[in-house]
């Protein structure tokens, strides 16, 4: 838990408020916290830091070949998104990056949707039935998407994605930015779109099928706008230029 000095009474309510989201995320999934450190006073002539609380977590995969990891894995695999977008933009890397502003509400969470979702995915996971998966969380549902494609490593180099997006009733920029919570990306062979068919219709979660992987391009359409026409690889240099902004790979 690192902050600036706890004697500024704001600094002391965030402080206080970030102690109870981690206690209360913690009892919804069932999480034990064996250990923690706290850094206070971190300062610079008199300005604090952003609250920064950090969790480091430690899991066990009970069979490792069904492990899942965040990137497209071939052309043709359909494209779902897990959870509900709202107009979200506050705190956003969004406002951050493009109109240079930290400000506004963060987005909601709930968390029995949180857990809900979580749930939703550990058992496509186990019955092997989603080739990738990713949280939608910096930079909102297009981020998540270039993120899934960047895998220069991968056996069919760097994959792209051909989506479309029901119109909503706000901006683009919030349909393509906002970063919502208890939303998670996943992609899904085509092998297995009857089975997951079934799976999601018994959940108690929104989902969308918005897409396909393809090859090459990135591709976002909103109603009948097209909003992003780019190559992958172009984007992927790109990308590669602001380290900041990078997933490890």
């Amino acid at each position: 838990l690192n902050f600036g000095s706890p004697e500024r009474p704001e600094t002391m309510w965030q402080f206080a408020e970030a102690v109870k989201g981690i206690s209360q995320a913690c009892e919804a999934f069932a999480t034990p916290v064996v250990s923690g450190n706290v850094s206070l006073y971190n300062e610079t002539e008199g300005k604090g830091i952003y609250p920064t609380p950090m969790i480091g977590m430690v899991g066990v995969l009970d069979h490792v070949d069904r492990h899942v990891t965040q990137w497209f894995k071939r052309a043709g695999d359909s494209i779902y998104l897990i959870g509900e977008t709202f107009d979200e933009l506050g705190g956003s890397e969004y406002l951050a990056h493009v109109h240079g502003t930290v400000a506004g509400r963060p987005p909601r969470l709930d968390l029995s949707r949180e857990k809900a979702m979580h749930d939703l995915c550990l058992r496509l996971i186990g019955a092997g039935l989603i080739a990738s998966a990713h949280d939608l969380s910096e930079g909102g549902l297009a981020v998540a998407l270039a993120e899934a494609a960047f895998n220069p490593n991968g056996p069919h180099g760097l994959l792209g994605f051909d989506v479309v997006l029901s119109a909503a009733p706000f901006s683009p920029q919030a349909q393509l930015f906002s970063e919502s919570q208890s939303r998670m990306l996943i992609s899904v062979p085509r092998e297995h779109h009857s089975d997951i068919a079934e799976v999601l219709a018994e959940a108690e979660v929104d989902y969308a099928h918005i897409g396909h992987v393809v090859a090459g391009k990135m591709s976002i359409v909103i109603g009948q706008t097209p909003v992003i026409a780019l190559s992958t690889s172009a984007a992927y240099q790109k990308w590669q230029q602001f380290p900041s902004l990078q997933s490890p790979l």
